[in-house]
């Protein structure tokens, strides 16, 4: 496999290998889920998704999104109305000038088939290059049973095909939901229209004690500490599994992927004093590479300024970054995209270990086709359990270890509680985007590297002219 958990007992022996499976990382695999309402016009007379938002497009750039879903709550809330041709065309200008494929959500509940037909086809005639897939609402349980949701999903469906001929449908954007996956691949698997099992998952529940849709002034949260540490555990992972198994289950023996387009670390909105943490980047990184490991086409993480649809809508704790001034605030998790985005290119190669097996850190190497290898190493040993982590890597005999360098994700103190004042390569991610991160020289010597983790860090090693 690509990747695997080691102590700090002692040096830890890190072995790569490009000689068994590989699994390749899809082009558009990092992404970001945005509410539709966020696209239409604002009341200062702009758009926020609009190619001239440079700082926006500029920190897409930086953290390496290449997918951008638009959906969520208001796709189907009964307020703020469908958007507009302006609206699409600031939307679809933006994605082109920041190189992003987008999967564009049309109204379900209560929608019009001729409305939506409407929007497919100027879609269509103008960015169907730019456009990854049509997705048909949102998390749509309130039509159960599936054969309720079906009838209404395929004549939403039937309309836009009517009038754009080729475009790509993707479904059902549910709360895992081994059932309507599997049916819906079975129908419509092997009809080259449908392109993409897409479901939402927060593996972390609800944020909230006494969650109520009606009142959201009043909501209790939860404790953040304690999620905090389930994030750096492996108490997640049952849930991972249970998720990919009802997209997998789905399109066995198919050519289908499946992606999660709607993810984060908590539900609406997420959890302070957690999903903005420090915790939160280190758990984006792990989380990232096991759904790449396990052959997603990708993730997209809930973002934007508020969540939430209609008149109900929160603070996103969860968001990558968050609107403040001219720019913008970083979140930590952007940290942790941005980890992924330098070490997450090419195809994930095997990885093995020697030295304890304690789940406290991981290691996953990848190789991109002009020979770069990136090996990531997560130390998430924190607080009174923190220790430094002496990794030594032994290469393939194709990488000779002569221009090796690396670069280090770290908070203040190693506080995985810790909101600011985390850096990369020695450098923050600034409010206008920019990030100046510099590598540092790493030595090796007979196929070997040897790298230093700190406590609550991850360390990026990169290796250039490996062949293979």
């Amino acid at each position: 496999m690509s990747c695997h958990v080691f102590a700090a007992a002692k040096p830890i022996q890190v072995s790569v290998t490009l000689t068994g499976p590989a699994i390749p990382i899809p082009e558009h695999f990092l992404g970001l889920s945005y509410e539709t309402s966020q696209i239409l016009l604002r009341s200062n007379g702009t758009h926020y998704f609009s190619p001239s938002n440079k700082p926006l497009v500029r920190l897409f750039k930086t953290l390496g999104v290449k997918s951008l879903r638009i959906g969520g709550n208001s796709v189907d809330a009964p307020k703020g109305g469908p958007p507009t041709e302006r609206d699409i065309d600031s939307l679809f200008q933006f994605a082109r000038v920041a190189g992003v494929k987008i999967i564009y959500s049309v109204r379900l509940q209560d929608g019009d088939p001729q409305q939506a037909a409407k929007a497919a086809k100027y879609i269509h005639d103008h960015y169907a290059d730019l456009l990854d897939c049509f997705a048909v609402g949102n998390e749509p349980s309130y039509l159960k049973p599936y054969e309720t949701y079906r009838v209404k999903w395929k004549a939403m469906v039937d309309a836009m095909m009517a009038v754009a001929p080729g475009a790509k449908f993707c479904g059902p954007d549910a709360n895992p939901n081994a059932e309507w996956c599997k049916k819906l691949v079975a129908e419509f698997g092997s009809t080259g229209w449908f392109s993409m099992i897409n479901e939402h998952d927060y593996p972390g529940g609800g944020s909230y004690k006494n969650w109520d849709a009606a009142n959201v002034k009043d909501l209790i949260p939860i404790d953040p500490a304690p999620v905090r540490e389930k994030m750096l555990s492996t108490e997640w992972n049952k849930r991972y599994l249970t998720v990919l198994k009802s997209m997998t289950d789905a399109v066995e023996g198919t050519k289908i992927p499946y992606r999660l387009t709607e993810t984060n670390s908590l539900w609406y909105g997420g959890l302070e004093g957690a999903s903005d943490s420090y915790a939160s980047a280190l758990w984006s990184i792990g989380y990232l590479y096991w759904w790449a490991e396990h052959g997603s086409k990708g993730l997209n993480f809930s973002s934007g300024d508020r969540t939430g649809g209609g008149d109900k809508t929160l603070p996103s704790r969860y968001a990558a970054f968050v609107t403040a001034g001219a720019g913008y605030d970083v979140h930590p998790l952007s940290y942790g995209m941005k980890v992924f985005d330098l070490g997450g290119h090419g195809r994930l190669v095997p990885v093995t270990m020697a030295g304890g097996d304690d789940t406290k850190a991981s290691a996953f190497a990848t190789m991109s086709t002009d020979g770069l290898m990136s090996l990531t190493f997560l130390n998430r040993s924190h607080g009174a359990d923190g220790v430094e982590m002496d990794v030594e890597a032994s290469l393939p005999a194709s990488c000779s270890a002569k221009d090796v360098k690396a670069l280090f994700l770290t908070a203040p103190k190693g506080d995985i509680a810790a909101k600011t004042g985390l850096t990369l390569g020695g450098a923050p991610i600034l409010p206008d985007g920019r990030w100046n991160g510099r590598w540092t020289p790493l030595s090796g010597k007979d196929g070997k590297i040897t790298v230093r983790v700190p406590a609550a860090s991850v360390a990026v090693v990169r290796v250039s002219g490996c062949k293979g």
